[in-house]
């Protein structure tokens, strides 16, 4: 969920992997928004999304939810 110290989403994964941003408008689960699928690369901050209010919920989504996944997420 973004604070008021959230500026952006930003992921710094292990090794290069494939993703996309999600968020919930009005913390409704039928409601979800996702922006395309992006490559983040290993070793370096990505930034997925910008200027979030208050309050949103936000995860990530891959394509392949079976391998490991291992990294830093910063909101």
């Amino acid at each position: 969920m973004t604070t008021n110290r959230c500026d952006d989403i930003q992921v710094k994964p292990d090794r290069d992997t494939k993703m996309r941003l999600c968020y919930l408008k009005n913390r409704n689960p039928r409601d979800k928004v996702c922006k395309g699928w992006v490559t983040a690369r290993a070793a370096k901050w990505t930034v997925l999304g910008t200027d979030f209010n208050d309050g949103v919920y936000f995860y990530l989504d891959f394509p392949n939810s079976s391998s490991l996944k291992t990294g830093w997420v910063a909101a």
